[in-house]
């Protein structure tokens, strides 16, 4: 069964890749009182504000750029491989923005630390690489050290009918899956499977299915739309290649 692999850069990439050491996700988006080590407690607006502010003016193109922040800032420490240890309030957001030559590069992973209302570190991850931020954020989500963004959080408070309560089994593709803010996240992939040779990896987002958004539907039926079996699939992956898969 032939299967186009994800383009990933070599593992000396994932070595710099920035690490995930501590995190505490915040009771409230409204203002507290100072945590000891991590420095005042931003209100998501202020956060958010603040980071686009600052991620704008390393673009090439500032104007053009879209960002989406599912998440929620957490009190934390971040770390790269050759790089010291910071401590603040970060999450991970989505951006994309046009590039030298006039197009839009496609979505990617951006990863902002604040500390006392000022950026500490700011990781630009690049569409379909292999970089800091997007595996940061990947390990992130598949961890859960991220909740949702106030807004994100507001939208499930009355969950659909029949919500997905359990963790589903591996379907057809030998996947095990849970819906996020922004698609299908992969929790798990079963060894040799189709996803497996497919080159799938536990924390990929799927954000379409076929060239359908998989986060235009309720939790239960983007399990469903990302289990189906047809004879040709193509997963459209955040921060990197479609997978397509012929069977």
């Amino acid at each position: 069964m032939p299967c186009q692999r994800l383009s990933l850069r070599k593992a000396t990439t994932m070595a710099y890749a920035a690490v995930v050491l501590a995190g505490s996700p915040m009771a409230a988006p409204a203002a507290t009182p100072a945590i000891v080590g991590y420095g005042a407690t931003p209100t998501f607006q202020d956060a958010v504000a603040i980071s686009e502010r600052a991620v704008r003016a390393r673009l090439i193109d500032p104007d053009s750029a879209k960002f989406e922040w599912p998440y929620n800032f957490v009190g934390g420490t971040l770390k790269a491989l050759f790089g010291r240890t910071r401590a603040g309030f970060w999450s991970c957001g989505l951006l994309n923005s046009r590039n030298r030559m006039g197009g839009f590069a496609g979505q990617s992973w951006v990863l902002v630390m604040l500390r006392d209302g000022a950026i500490s570190s700011i990781d630009i991850g690049e569409s379909e690489q292999v970089d800091a931020a997007s595996v940061t954020c990947a390990n992130a989500m598949k961890r859960g050290l991220l909740p949702l963004a106030p807004a994100a959080a507001q939208q499930v408070t009355q969950p659909p009918a029949a919500p997905v309560t359990t963790m589903p089994p591996p379907g057809p593709m030998g996947v095990v899956v849970q819906p996020s803010p922004i698609g299908v996240l992969i929790v798990s992939v079963s060894p040799g499977s189709i996803a497996d040779k497919a080159g799938m990896k536990p924390g990929t987002v799927i954000s379409a299915v076929n060239g359908v958004p998989t986060k235009d539907f309720p939790p239960a039926q983007m399990i469903t739309l990302v289990q189906t079996v047809a004879p040709t699939v193509v997963f459209s992956i955040i921060g990197a290649s479609d997978v397509t898969i012929h069977r």
